[in-house]
């Protein structure tokens, strides 16, 4: 019997897609374009109510989950990034 939800396969490489958000705009989109070396389609997506916070759908092709989580894990330790999901 196995504990939790049931574990998802992904076929690599494929197009990963990241929800990013953050404060300020220009930082997080360069951020992204550091960690993804320009590799990534970044489109604007959703601002808060007060327009504090900003969302970018990010698009990028990753070869393989090593690459995946790196990716995920550098854009957590940005400062301008509060979120990544």
């Amino acid at each position: 019997m196995e504990n939790g939800p049931p574990k998802v396969s992904i076929e690599y490489p494929c197009c990963w897609r990241y929800k990013v958000i953050g404060s300020d705009e220009v930082r997080m989109r360069a951020a992204i374009a550091a960690v993804t070396a320009g590799a990534a389609d970044v489109r604007a997506s959703r601002s808060s109510a007060t327009g504090k916070y900003r969302s970018l759908d990010v698009a990028v092709q990753v070869e393989d989950e090593s690459a995946r989580i790196a990716i995920y894990e550098a854009l957590c330790k940005d400062p301008s990034v509060k979120m990544v999901l």
